[in-house]
Protein backbone atom coordinates (compact mmCIF):
# COMPACT_ATOMS: atom_id res chain seq x y z
CA UNK A 1 0.00 0.00 0.00
CA UNK A 2 3.16 2.09 -0.51
CA UNK A 3 1.47 3.75 -3.48
CA UNK A 4 -1.61 4.58 -1.61
CA UNK A 5 -3.45 8.00 -2.70
CA UNK A 6 -2.97 9.23 0.83
CA UNK A 7 0.12 8.66 2.63
CA UNK A 8 0.82 5.76 4.44
CA UNK A 9 0.41 7.25 8.01
CA UNK A 10 -3.05 7.80 7.41
CA UNK A 11 -3.70 3.90 7.20
CA UNK A 12 -5.18 2.89 10.20
CA UNK A 13 -5.03 -1.08 9.78
CA UNK A 14 -2.74 -3.27 8.22
CA UNK A 15 -4.18 -4.49 5.46
CA UNK A 16 -2.22 -6.96 2.56
CA UNK A 17 -3.05 -8.73 -0.09
CA UNK A 18 -1.39 -12.71 0.10
CA UNK A 19 -2.97 -15.23 -2.35
CA UNK A 20 -5.86 -14.00 -3.18
CA UNK A 21 -6.69 -13.41 0.50
CA UNK A 22 -6.77 -10.50 2.70
CA UNK A 23 -4.58 -10.47 5.73
CA UNK A 24 -5.44 -7.49 8.44
CA UNK A 25 -5.96 -6.55 11.89
CA UNK A 26 -4.65 -4.31 13.76
CA UNK A 27 -2.37 -1.07 13.75
CA UNK A 28 1.23 -0.10 12.51
CA UNK A 29 2.51 2.73 14.25
CA UNK A 30 5.71 4.24 12.80
CA UNK A 31 9.17 4.77 14.88
CA UNK A 32 12.07 6.60 13.89
CA UNK A 33 13.54 6.11 10.77
CA UNK A 34 12.59 2.92 9.13
CA UNK A 35 11.91 0.84 12.43
CA UNK A 36 8.45 -0.14 12.50
CA UNK A 37 6.79 -1.42 15.73
CA UNK A 38 3.98 -4.07 15.37
CA UNK A 39 1.03 -3.95 17.09
CA UNK A 40 -1.65 -6.01 15.48
CA UNK A 41 -3.57 -9.42 15.95
CA UNK A 42 -3.59 -11.21 12.50
CA UNK A 43 -7.05 -12.41 10.94
CA UNK A 44 -7.59 -13.92 7.47
CA UNK A 45 -10.81 -12.95 5.34
CA UNK A 46 -12.02 -14.07 2.28
CA UNK A 47 -11.54 -11.49 -0.47
CA UNK A 48 -14.45 -8.97 0.25
CA UNK A 49 -14.97 -7.31 -3.43
CA UNK A 50 -15.23 -8.04 -7.15
CA UNK A 51 -12.11 -9.07 -9.37
CA UNK A 52 -13.43 -7.09 -12.67
CA UNK A 53 -10.68 -7.51 -15.50
CA UNK A 54 -12.07 -6.19 -19.24
CA UNK A 55 -13.28 -3.34 -20.16
CA UNK A 56 -15.99 -4.90 -22.86
CA UNK A 57 -18.52 -6.02 -20.40
CA UNK A 58 -21.81 -4.01 -19.34
CA UNK A 59 -22.74 -2.11 -16.22
CA UNK A 60 -23.46 -4.80 -13.05
CA UNK A 61 -25.84 -2.52 -11.08
CA UNK A 62 -22.43 -2.09 -8.35
CA UNK A 63 -21.53 0.98 -8.00
CA UNK A 64 -18.07 0.11 -7.10
CA UNK A 65 -17.66 -1.68 -10.01
CA UNK A 66 -18.98 0.05 -12.58
CA UNK A 67 -16.86 2.88 -11.64
CA UNK A 68 -13.93 1.02 -11.46
CA UNK A 69 -14.89 -0.24 -15.02
CA UNK A 70 -15.52 3.19 -16.70
CA UNK A 71 -13.26 4.90 -15.18
CA UNK A 72 -10.35 2.19 -16.91
CA UNK A 73 -11.93 2.97 -19.96
CA UNK A 74 -11.39 6.86 -19.27
CA UNK A 75 -7.62 6.55 -18.17
CA UNK A 76 -7.19 4.07 -21.28
CA UNK A 77 -8.74 6.40 -23.34
CA UNK A 78 -6.81 9.63 -21.95
CA UNK A 79 -2.98 8.26 -22.33
CA UNK A 80 -3.92 6.90 -25.47
CA UNK A 81 -5.60 10.12 -27.14
CA UNK A 82 -2.96 12.76 -25.54
CA UNK A 83 0.09 10.38 -25.28
CA UNK A 84 -0.47 7.47 -28.02
CA UNK A 85 0.05 5.56 -25.36
CA UNK A 86 -1.76 2.08 -25.07
CA UNK A 87 -2.61 1.52 -22.00
CA UNK A 88 -0.52 1.19 -18.74
CA UNK A 89 2.49 -0.81 -20.21
CA UNK A 90 2.53 1.12 -23.80
CA UNK A 91 1.48 -2.43 -25.00
CA UNK A 92 -2.18 -3.03 -24.35
CA UNK A 93 -2.49 -4.60 -21.15
CA UNK A 94 -5.75 -5.20 -19.44
CA UNK A 95 -6.63 -3.45 -16.60
CA UNK A 96 -7.73 -4.86 -13.82
CA UNK A 97 -9.18 -3.61 -10.08
CA UNK A 98 -10.36 -5.19 -7.17
CA UNK A 99 -13.49 -2.72 -5.39
CA UNK A 100 -14.23 -2.63 -1.66
CA UNK A 101 -10.99 -4.40 -0.56
CA UNK A 102 -10.33 -5.17 3.28
CA UNK A 103 -13.00 -4.18 5.77
CA UNK A 104 -13.04 -0.62 6.25
CA UNK A 105 -10.10 0.23 4.49
CA UNK A 106 -9.86 4.16 3.18
CA UNK A 107 -7.42 3.98 0.65
CA UNK A 108 -6.79 2.76 -3.14
CA UNK A 109 -2.96 1.83 -4.83
CA UNK A 110 -1.20 -0.08 -7.24
CA UNK A 111 0.30 -3.08 -6.49
CA UNK A 112 2.05 -3.81 -9.31
CA UNK A 113 -0.63 -5.66 -11.50
CA UNK A 114 -4.00 -3.95 -10.78
CA UNK A 115 -6.04 -1.48 -8.95
CA UNK A 116 -7.34 -1.71 -5.77
CA UNK A 117 -9.78 0.49 -4.14
CA UNK A 118 -11.27 0.59 -0.75
CA UNK A 119 -14.95 1.54 -0.37
CA UNK A 120 -16.00 4.44 -2.51
CA UNK A 121 -12.55 5.20 -3.63
CA UNK A 122 -13.69 4.59 -7.26
CA UNK A 123 -13.52 8.06 -8.24
CA UNK A 124 -11.59 9.51 -11.30
CA UNK A 125 -8.97 11.11 -10.18
CA UNK A 126 -8.01 8.45 -7.18
CA UNK A 127 -8.01 6.12 -10.39
CA UNK A 128 -5.89 7.70 -12.44
CA UNK A 129 -3.16 8.67 -9.85
CA UNK A 130 -3.14 4.95 -9.39
CA UNK A 131 -2.75 4.09 -12.74
CA UNK A 132 -0.36 6.48 -13.33
CA UNK A 133 2.03 4.39 -10.78
CA UNK A 134 1.48 1.71 -13.22
CA UNK A 135 2.40 4.10 -16.41
CA UNK A 136 5.46 5.40 -14.35
CA UNK A 137 6.30 1.33 -13.25
CA UNK A 138 6.60 0.88 -17.09
CA UNK A 139 8.36 3.74 -17.96
CA UNK A 140 11.10 5.74 -15.21
CA UNK A 141 9.89 3.10 -12.79
CA UNK A 142 11.05 5.72 -10.21
CA UNK A 143 11.48 4.09 -6.91
CA UNK A 144 9.76 4.49 -4.21
CA UNK A 145 11.97 6.04 -1.55
CA UNK A 146 12.76 10.27 -1.06
CA UNK A 147 13.18 12.38 -4.76
CA UNK A 148 12.57 9.63 -7.02
CA UNK A 149 9.43 8.52 -4.61
CA UNK A 150 7.89 12.26 -4.26
CA UNK A 151 8.36 12.64 -8.37
CA UNK A 152 6.95 8.86 -8.29
CA UNK A 153 3.78 10.07 -6.73
CA UNK A 154 4.03 14.08 -7.90
CA UNK A 155 3.25 12.98 -11.86
CA UNK A 156 0.10 10.61 -10.71
CA UNK A 157 -1.41 13.94 -8.65
CA UNK A 158 -0.13 15.45 -11.93
CA UNK A 159 -1.75 13.17 -14.32
CA UNK A 160 -4.38 12.90 -12.37
CA UNK A 161 -5.05 16.50 -12.38
CA UNK A 162 -5.04 16.20 -16.18
CA UNK A 163 -7.80 13.33 -16.14
CA UNK A 164 -10.02 15.58 -14.25
CA UNK A 165 -9.43 18.55 -16.09
CA UNK A 166 -11.92 20.68 -13.77
CA UNK A 167 -9.93 21.68 -11.35
CA UNK A 168 -5.96 21.01 -9.63
CA UNK A 169 -7.15 19.05 -6.51
CA UNK A 170 -6.97 15.39 -6.40
CA UNK A 171 -9.59 13.48 -4.30
CA UNK A 172 -12.37 15.93 -3.93
CA UNK A 173 -15.30 14.06 -5.75
CA UNK A 174 -15.03 11.25 -2.83
CA UNK A 175 -17.56 10.93 -0.16
CA UNK A 176 -17.41 13.83 2.22
CA UNK A 177 -17.06 11.00 5.19
CA UNK A 178 -13.77 9.80 3.82
CA UNK A 179 -12.19 13.31 3.34
CA UNK A 180 -13.38 14.02 6.96
CA UNK A 181 -13.72 17.61 6.01
CA UNK A 182 -10.52 18.06 4.00
CA UNK A 183 -12.38 18.92 0.80
CA UNK A 184 -9.47 16.87 -0.90
CA UNK A 185 -6.81 15.28 -1.09
CA UNK A 186 -3.91 17.13 -2.23
CA UNK A 187 -4.03 20.66 -4.31
CA UNK A 188 -1.75 20.58 -7.08
CA UNK A 189 -2.18 24.24 -7.12
CA UNK A 190 -1.65 25.25 -3.68
CA UNK A 191 0.43 22.37 -1.78
CA UNK A 192 0.42 24.29 1.31
CA UNK A 193 -3.28 23.88 1.69
CA UNK A 194 -2.59 20.33 3.18
CA UNK A 195 0.43 20.68 4.57
CA UNK A 196 2.88 19.75 1.37
CA UNK A 197 5.85 22.33 0.58
CA UNK A 198 5.49 24.38 -2.40
CA UNK A 199 9.44 25.47 -2.58
CA UNK A 200 12.86 23.35 -1.92
CA UNK A 201 12.95 25.78 1.20
CA UNK A 202 10.52 24.10 3.02
CA UNK A 203 11.70 20.55 2.12
CA UNK A 204 10.73 17.79 4.73
CA UNK A 205 13.66 15.70 5.85
CA UNK A 206 11.51 12.74 7.60
CA UNK A 207 12.45 8.56 7.38
CA UNK A 208 8.43 8.17 7.35
CA UNK A 209 6.33 7.75 4.51
CA UNK A 210 9.17 6.22 2.42
CA UNK A 211 11.37 9.33 3.37
CA UNK A 212 8.67 12.18 2.61
CA UNK A 213 7.35 10.72 -1.31
CA UNK A 214 3.56 12.31 -0.25
CA UNK A 215 4.73 15.52 1.28
CA UNK A 216 7.99 16.45 -0.52
CA UNK A 217 5.91 15.73 -4.14
CA UNK A 218 4.56 19.37 -3.35
CA UNK A 219 7.53 20.72 -4.77
CA UNK A 220 7.50 19.12 -8.50
CA UNK A 221 2.81 19.61 -8.37
CA UNK A 222 3.90 23.65 -7.50
CA UNK A 223 6.45 23.69 -10.50
CA UNK A 224 4.12 21.77 -12.83
CA UNK A 225 1.10 24.32 -12.06
CA UNK A 226 3.48 27.38 -12.80
CA UNK A 227 4.00 25.80 -15.97
CA UNK A 228 0.90 24.44 -16.99
CA UNK A 229 -0.32 27.86 -16.00
CA UNK A 230 1.80 29.57 -18.44
CA UNK A 231 1.57 28.08 -21.14
CA UNK A 232 -1.57 25.75 -20.74
CA UNK A 233 -2.47 21.80 -19.47
CA UNK A 234 -2.46 21.03 -23.66
CA UNK A 235 1.18 21.99 -24.12
CA UNK A 236 2.59 21.22 -20.52
CA UNK A 237 1.50 17.83 -19.79
CA UNK A 238 3.20 16.55 -23.27
CA UNK A 239 6.06 17.95 -22.21
CA UNK A 240 5.70 16.69 -18.40
CA UNK A 241 5.18 13.07 -19.95
CA UNK A 242 7.95 13.44 -22.65
CA UNK A 243 10.26 13.94 -19.46
CA UNK A 244 8.70 10.83 -17.25
CA UNK A 245 8.81 8.58 -20.27
CA UNK A 246 12.22 9.73 -22.19
CA UNK A 247 14.51 11.06 -19.75
CA UNK A 248 14.04 9.78 -16.14
CA UNK A 249 15.17 6.46 -14.62
CA UNK A 250 14.70 4.81 -11.40
CA UNK A 251 17.04 7.22 -8.91
CA UNK A 252 16.33 10.24 -10.56
CA UNK A 253 16.08 13.09 -8.15
CA UNK A 254 14.36 16.97 -8.66
CA UNK A 255 16.87 18.25 -10.68
CA UNK A 256 16.75 15.63 -13.20
CA UNK A 257 13.29 15.97 -13.40
CA UNK A 258 14.15 19.69 -14.06
CA UNK A 259 16.38 19.18 -16.45
CA UNK A 260 14.12 16.01 -18.28
CA UNK A 261 11.14 18.75 -18.42
CA UNK A 262 13.78 21.40 -20.08
CA UNK A 263 14.67 19.05 -22.57
CA UNK A 264 11.52 17.28 -23.23
CA UNK A 265 10.40 21.19 -23.77
CA UNK A 266 13.33 21.55 -26.81
CA UNK A 267 11.96 18.83 -28.22
CA UNK A 268 8.94 20.10 -28.81
CA UNK A 269 8.27 23.34 -29.04
CA UNK A 270 12.45 24.37 -29.68
CA UNK A 271 15.39 25.94 -27.62
CA UNK A 272 14.16 29.86 -27.77
CA UNK A 273 10.82 28.84 -27.40
CA UNK A 274 7.98 30.53 -25.05
CA UNK A 275 7.28 26.83 -23.88
CA UNK A 276 11.26 25.92 -22.71
CA UNK A 277 11.19 29.68 -20.55
CA UNK A 278 7.92 28.83 -19.17
CA UNK A 279 9.33 25.16 -17.67
CA UNK A 280 12.49 26.91 -17.01
CA UNK A 281 10.77 29.95 -14.89
CA UNK A 282 8.10 27.36 -13.23
CA UNK A 283 10.88 25.70 -11.75
CA UNK A 284 12.99 28.23 -10.68
CA UNK A 285 9.55 29.39 -8.80
CA UNK A 286 9.69 26.83 -6.58
CA UNK A 287 13.68 26.68 -6.35
CA UNK A 288 15.13 24.19 -8.22
CA UNK A 289 17.72 25.68 -10.48
CA UNK A 290 19.38 22.83 -11.36
CA UNK A 291 21.85 22.77 -8.22
CA UNK A 292 19.72 22.65 -4.99
CA UNK A 293 20.24 19.38 -3.24
CA UNK A 294 18.12 18.58 -0.48
CA UNK A 295 19.60 17.30 2.97
CA UNK A 296 20.60 13.68 3.24
CA UNK A 297 18.01 11.24 5.35
CA UNK A 298 19.83 9.47 7.88
CA UNK A 299 17.14 6.89 8.22
CA UNK A 300 18.86 3.56 8.82
CA UNK A 301 18.21 0.16 8.52
CA UNK A 302 19.08 -1.08 5.34
CA UNK A 303 17.07 -4.21 5.70
CA UNK A 304 13.94 -2.28 5.81
CA UNK A 305 15.20 -0.42 2.48
CA UNK A 306 16.21 -4.10 1.23
CA UNK A 307 12.76 -5.35 1.86
CA UNK A 308 10.69 -2.28 0.43
CA UNK A 309 10.10 -3.55 -2.65
CA UNK A 310 9.26 -7.17 -1.59
CA UNK A 311 5.60 -7.58 -3.19
CA UNK A 312 4.86 -10.33 -0.40
CA UNK A 313 3.76 -8.15 1.78
CA UNK A 314 2.77 -11.54 4.40
CA UNK A 315 6.31 -13.16 3.69
CA UNK A 316 7.78 -9.03 4.45
CA UNK A 317 6.21 -8.86 7.73
CA UNK A 318 7.20 -12.09 8.77
CA UNK A 319 10.50 -11.54 8.15
CA UNK A 320 10.74 -8.34 10.03
CA UNK A 321 8.99 -9.35 13.09
CA UNK A 322 11.56 -12.31 13.45
CA UNK A 323 14.35 -9.62 12.73
CA UNK A 324 13.19 -7.59 15.62
CA UNK A 325 13.01 -10.33 17.35
CA UNK A 326 16.65 -11.09 16.83
CA UNK A 327 17.72 -7.90 17.48
CA UNK A 328 15.31 -7.70 20.99
CA UNK A 329 16.75 -10.64 22.73
CA UNK A 330 19.88 -12.16 21.35
CA UNK A 331 21.96 -8.85 19.83
CA UNK A 332 20.50 -6.87 23.36
CA UNK A 333 21.48 -10.23 25.34
CA UNK A 334 24.96 -9.58 25.60
CA UNK A 335 27.45 -7.82 25.25
CA UNK A 336 29.09 -10.13 22.34
CA UNK A 337 25.18 -9.18 20.91
CA UNK A 338 25.61 -5.68 21.20
CA UNK A 339 28.62 -5.50 19.43
CA UNK A 340 27.19 -7.01 16.04
CA UNK A 341 24.11 -4.48 16.41
CA UNK A 342 26.32 -1.74 16.98
CA UNK A 343 28.46 -2.70 13.83
CA UNK A 344 25.32 -3.06 12.05
CA UNK A 345 23.78 0.86 13.19
CA UNK A 346 27.48 2.09 12.17
CA UNK A 347 27.22 1.26 8.81
CA UNK A 348 23.32 0.78 7.59
CA UNK A 349 22.91 3.97 6.14
CA UNK A 350 25.99 3.49 4.10
CA UNK A 351 24.56 0.13 3.05
CA UNK A 352 21.12 0.98 2.02
CA UNK A 353 22.89 4.11 0.17
CA UNK A 354 24.73 1.47 -1.92
CA UNK A 355 21.63 -0.95 -2.34
CA UNK A 356 19.21 1.77 -3.71
CA UNK A 357 22.39 2.22 -6.53
CA UNK A 358 22.25 -1.66 -7.16
CA UNK A 359 19.50 -4.11 -8.10
CA UNK A 360 21.14 -7.01 -7.44
CA UNK A 361 22.38 -6.22 -4.29
CA UNK A 362 19.03 -6.04 -3.09
CA UNK A 363 18.12 -8.99 -4.65
CA UNK A 364 20.38 -11.05 -3.21
CA UNK A 365 20.27 -9.01 0.45
CA UNK A 366 16.87 -10.60 -0.09
CA UNK A 367 17.32 -14.26 -0.94
CA UNK A 368 19.60 -14.33 1.50
CA UNK A 369 16.86 -13.30 3.94
CA UNK A 370 14.74 -15.84 2.60
CA UNK A 371 17.09 -18.18 3.28
CA UNK A 372 18.20 -16.80 6.91
CA UNK A 373 14.85 -16.17 8.50
CA UNK A 374 13.60 -20.39 9.34
CA UNK A 375 16.58 -20.74 11.09
CA UNK A 376 16.58 -17.98 13.02
CA UNK A 377 13.13 -18.45 13.76
CA UNK A 378 13.96 -21.91 14.90
CA UNK A 379 16.93 -20.50 17.33
CA UNK A 380 14.31 -17.57 18.79
CA UNK A 381 11.79 -20.48 20.00
CA UNK A 382 14.79 -22.00 21.76
CA UNK A 383 14.78 -24.95 18.61
CA UNK A 384 18.29 -24.04 17.36
CA UNK A 385 19.80 -27.85 16.73
CA UNK A 386 16.84 -28.18 14.35
CA UNK A 387 17.84 -25.89 12.12
CA UNK A 388 21.75 -26.26 10.28
CA UNK A 389 23.62 -24.04 8.61
CA UNK A 390 24.63 -24.73 4.83
CA UNK A 391 27.68 -24.11 3.49
CA UNK A 392 25.61 -22.58 0.47
CA UNK A 393 24.31 -19.90 2.81
CA UNK A 394 27.44 -19.12 4.06
CA UNK A 395 29.23 -18.77 0.86
CA UNK A 396 26.25 -16.66 -0.90
CA UNK A 397 26.77 -13.85 2.59
CA UNK A 398 30.33 -13.82 1.49
CA UNK A 399 29.51 -13.28 -2.23
CA UNK A 400 27.12 -10.38 -0.93
CA UNK A 401 29.76 -9.12 0.98
CA UNK A 402 32.47 -8.71 -0.97
CA UNK A 403 30.14 -7.21 -3.64
CA UNK A 404 29.07 -4.74 -1.12
CA UNK A 405 32.60 -4.15 -0.46
CA UNK A 406 33.88 -3.73 -4.03
CA UNK A 407 30.24 -0.88 -4.34
CA UNK A 408 31.43 0.77 -1.38
CA UNK A 409 34.46 1.29 -3.52
CA UNK A 410 33.15 2.09 -6.34
CA UNK A 411 31.00 4.90 -5.30
CA UNK A 412 33.68 6.55 -3.46
CA UNK A 413 33.37 5.11 -0.28
CA UNK A 414 36.03 2.69 1.12
CA UNK A 415 35.34 2.85 4.86
CA UNK A 416 32.66 0.00 5.04
CA UNK A 417 34.99 -1.90 2.22
CA UNK A 418 37.75 -1.86 5.17
CA UNK A 419 35.27 -2.97 8.17
CA UNK A 420 33.73 -6.12 5.67
CA UNK A 421 37.36 -7.57 4.72
CA UNK A 422 37.96 -6.97 8.25
CA UNK A 423 35.53 -8.85 9.90
CA UNK A 424 35.13 -11.64 7.16
CA UNK A 425 38.69 -12.63 8.03
CA UNK A 426 38.34 -12.20 11.71
CA UNK A 427 35.28 -14.30 12.06
CA UNK A 428 36.05 -16.83 9.71
CA UNK A 429 32.67 -17.85 8.30
CA UNK A 430 33.14 -20.79 6.45
CA UNK A 431 33.76 -22.82 9.65
CA UNK A 432 30.09 -22.68 10.95
CA UNK A 433 29.20 -24.59 7.99
CA UNK A 434 27.48 -27.44 9.23
CA UNK A 435 26.96 -26.27 12.48
CA UNK A 436 23.67 -25.45 14.31
CA UNK A 437 22.22 -22.35 14.53
CA UNK A 438 22.41 -22.63 18.01
CA UNK A 439 26.12 -23.46 17.25
CA UNK A 440 26.64 -20.62 14.88
CA UNK A 441 25.53 -18.15 17.13
CA UNK A 442 28.03 -19.34 20.04
CA UNK A 443 30.61 -19.35 17.61
CA UNK A 444 30.55 -16.08 16.08
CA UNK A 445 29.35 -14.51 19.46
CA UNK A 446 32.67 -15.93 20.68
CA UNK A 447 34.50 -14.43 18.07
CA UNK A 448 32.82 -11.08 18.56
CA UNK A 449 35.14 -7.67 18.78
CA UNK A 450 34.52 -7.53 22.72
Amino acid sequence: FGSGIFGIDTVNSLTVLDDGKILAGGSASHGTGFDLDFDFALAFYDLDGTLHTTLGEGPTGDPDVDNAHDLAGEIYDYYFDTHNRDSYDGQGARITSIVRFGRGYMNAFWDGEKIVYGDGFTVNDVAAHELTHAVTEFTANLEYRWQSGALNESFSDIFASMVDREDWTVGEDLPPHLLAGRGSIRDVSDPEKFGQPAHVDDWVATCTDNEGVHSNSGIFNKAYYNVGTSIGIDKAELIFYRALSTYLSPTSSMEDARAAALQAAVDLYGTSSVEHDAVFNGFELVGLDGQWHPPSNDCGCSVQFALAQEKNLASKLDMLVTLYRLRDTVLNGSSSGLFFRTLYEEHTTRIASLLARSSELRSSSVDILYAFIPGMKKLLDGNGDDAVVSMQLIMDIETFLENLAQADITYGGGDLAIVIHHEIARIEMRNMAGMTFREAQAYAFARSGT
